[in-house]
């Protein structure tokens, strides 16, 4: 592993969870360790499937919810392209790099988690859900943010964790130590699941706040 792509938070200096950011996805597998509860794949937004992405949201394509296995990613993938693509009119080429960039990144995902399968969801989010601060009951999550704002998370040294559960303004410490993922950026998030080590403690993080400038997002999440 490159350490020099690696982009540790000042979170390790003050012994919290740590959150790492890299331009490698290579380096994913660091959200393994113990003191890890954040990956960020800090690629650029590939221009290639912008159009497609476009009319996707225009369009209002259908949300997608569906239980993937390693064996059957490809199948339900093709099913749900054909959905999308029976209304939207940009060229093949486009729609099929947005596809292949989901069945990669799910590949990998199930690779890292080590499992059969995961819930993938797939589709435009237009309203307020998930804005508070908050930490998942799960393993491990993947996001990406292919239109729109991507999610903002607080570094340890923001959090009052006995704020959880109640509202942003007991929650954050600082508001202006809030980070957020960017458009077509990958993060994989570590939740309060029980078979990490106690010292682990799982990302806080929220959906940005869309209702003010009447901003949609197309959003991909695995978990």
């Amino acid at each position: 592993m490159s350490s020099k792509n690696i982009i540790p938070s000042l979170d390790s200096i003050l012994g919290g969870p740590v959150q790492v950011s890299s331009k490698s996805w290579e380096n994913h597998q660091i959200i393994k360790q113990s003191d890890v509860n954040l990956f960020c794949w800090t690629r650029d937004y590939d221009q290639s499937i912008s159009s497609y992405i476009y009319e996707a949201v225009i369009n209002n394509v259908s949300e997608i919810n569906v239980k993937v296995e390693t064996a059957s990613i490809e199948d339900i993938l093709i099913t749900a392209s054909n959905q999308w693509n029976s209304i939207i009119s940009t060229s093949n080429t486009s729609g099929n790099d947005f596809w292949n960039d989901i069945l990669f990144l799910t590949t990998d995902f199930l690779k890292l988690t080590e499992k059969p399968g995961c819930n993938l969801h797939l589709g435009i989010v237009d309203d307020e859900t998930c804005t508070q601060f908050h930490i998942d009951q799960f393993d491990y999550k993947l996001f990406c943010t292919y239109y729109g704002s991507g999610i903002e998370w607080l570094p340890e040294k923001a959090v009052n964790r006995e704020g959880l559960g109640k509202s942003n303004e007991l929650i954050i410490k600082d508001s202006s130590e809030i980070q957020k993922m960017e458009t077509f950026e990958v993060g994989i998030l570590k939740g309060d699941k029980s078979q990490h080590t106690p010292a682990t403690k799982g990302i806080v993080y929220r959906s940005p706040s869309i209702e003010s400038n009447n901003m949609k997002r197309l959003v991909f999440r695995l978990d």
